[in-house]
């Protein structure tokens, strides 16, 4: 290699050299490539010698114990090297170096992640012509193999990415432990998914592709994908400069991850169904923003530098801005996407489509489910907002956030259990937001808990008012600085150019 193209190859992402060459030189990643190869062409020669040609079912049973062991490199040893890689950078002190460099966080993120993505391509190379001879074996079709591989790749990239996210969550080498144990876990369930369902898919030739198991197959590449993107917005933010913006970053992914969600239940659900598929959506939008409220409420000096100088542009900016004033406004934005996205759904649904069950019947349901969760992310955020400097409140508010919401559903169910009364054993009383879901919920039921709900979420928004305001005016004043800071600037050049 000349000097000119490895200086290229630096400039373009030193952390993916650096990456690269450490993996490839370490001992771990020889030993597991190696025996994860002997183990598959032993596996492979088994399966051959206990084949019989002459049944059509051949290249389905050598196909599935091939694929379980590009599964276990792809989606169980590419993301716990990922893991490990990002966790080397607190145990090696190396972090600090990175940080005083002039690397900016997601050149490094984004290194580590194309580092684990060569990993993969050298188990993907070393398994697809294995796996394509299958093919050979008859029983099953080239589309099914080629669809199944290019899934299975994309979602080994989108779990390494969760991966690194996770990793960089935990400095301490305990929390990473814990962090480790629940990665493993959530790598055993996708494993498992996935052979059921590529077994499933193979023994139904000729529909796979249509059939629900193809959209399953592209689920899993969704929900692998999206939190990897998660993951990384996560990474970048933890690596990123104290007075940095660390909030912007996954406010924006989890909008677009939500958007995509939303717009795939609009198309795919029936309107009964869509209710409780943006119901899920909704819940797993509060997890985020229990984060998002807790936020220190005013902006750091660079994040206000940082602000755009248009007053429209600022104003489309605010719920993304770093703030939990600024969170409560962008969760009024996801609740308004949920019903918006179900609106447009019917509108556009046909009408022989429409059922007495359909979105607009089951619309007062959803709106109740999403003024419970205005509740828990509002008001219980409202009495730490003042104390959000201090990092010990802030996560005394993400703990107590959960933790009421928790109570609020199993509390009556256990004390009436307790007291032998048996009215709400199967916790189906109000205090429970999944309830209000449930199909035997009858209108005057939902008539009388909206009767007592509504003004709770008045009282909630009023009382967050002057949160909100100071949120919105401090923006205001940042867009206003920068812009006048601007025309300063522009007037100093017009100034010299005349001098001159």
């Amino acid at each position: 290699m000349s000097a000119g193209s490895a200086t290229a190859s630096d400039r373009f992402n030193p952390i993916l050299v650096k990456e690269v060459r450490a993996s490839l030189r370490a001992r771990i990643f020889r030993v597991v490539f190696q025996i994860v190869l002997l183990g598959t062409v032993l596996v492979a020669v088994l399966a051959l010698a206990t084949l019989d040609p002459e049944s059509d079912h051949a290249g389905r049973r050598f196909f599935e114990p091939i694929y379980f062991c590009l599964c276990v490199a792809l989606l169980g040893v590419i993301p716990l090297s990922a893991f490990f890689s990002m966790g080397s950078e607190w145990d090696e002190n190396t972090y600090d170096l990175l940080a005083i460099s002039n690397l900016r966080p997601r050149q490094i993120v984004l290194g580590k992640l194309l580092s684990s993505s060569i990993e993969a391509l050298l188990y993907f190379s070393a398994f697809a012509p294995i796996l394509v001879l299958a093919f050979l074996l008859r029983g099953v079709d080239i589309g099914q193999v080629l669809l199944v591989l290019a899934t299975t790749f994309g979602a080994s990239v989108g779990s390494a990415g969760a991966a690194i996210g996770l990793s960089s969550l935990g400095r301490a080498r305990a929390a990473r432990v814990l962090l480790l144990v629940v990665l493993g876990g959530l790598l055993l369930a996708l494993i498992a998914g996935v052979m059921q369902t590529v077994a499933i898919g193979l023994n139904r030739p000729g529909v796979f592709a249509a059939s629900f198991v193809g959209d399953f197959l592209f689920s899993i590449l969704g929900l692998t994908c999206g939190a990897g993107a998660l993951g990384l917005a996560v990474a970048c933010e933890r690596l990123a400069h104290p007075e940095e913006n660390h909030s912007s970053g996954p406010r924006v992914v989890v909008t677009v991850l939500y958007a995509a969600y939303l717009a795939w239940a609009a198309i795919w659900m029936s309107a009964h169904w869509y209710v409780d598929g943006a119901a899920i959506g909704l819940t797993l939008v509060t997890l985020a923003h229990v984060f998002f409220a807790t936020e220190r409420e005013t902006l750091t000096r660079r994040v206000q530098r940082q602000v755009p100088r248009s007053g429209g542009l600022a104003l489309l900016a605010t719920p993304f801005l770093p703030g939990g004033g600024r969170a409560i406004l962008l969760f009024c934005v996801h609740l308004l996407m949920a019903v918006v996205f179900g609106i447009l759904a019917e509108a556009h649904r046909p009408s022989a489509s429409t059922a007495p069950s359909g979105l607009f019947e089951r619309a007062q349901a959803l709106i109740v489910f999403a003024g419970y969760l205005f509740i828990y992310v509002a008001g219980i955020t409202l009495p730490f907002s003042r104390r959000t400097d201090e990092v010990r409140m802030r996560w005394i508010a993400r703990v107590a956030v959960p933790l009421i919401a928790l109570l609020s559903i199993f509390a009556p169910s256990i004390l009436d259990f307790l007291f032998a009364k048996h009215r709400y054993v199967e916790m189906k009383h109000p205090l429970n937001p999944f309830w209000v879901l449930e199909d035997d919920v009858s209108d005057i039921t939902l008539n009388r808990i909206c009767v007592v709900l509504a003004p709770l979420v008045v009282v909630v928004f009023l009382a967050n008012l002057g949160r909100l305001d100071r949120a919105w005016r401090e923006v205001q004043k940042a867009s206003r600085d920068n812009r006048e800071r601007a025309q300063a600037r522009e007037s100093v050049i017009v100034t010299r150019e005349a001098g001159a």
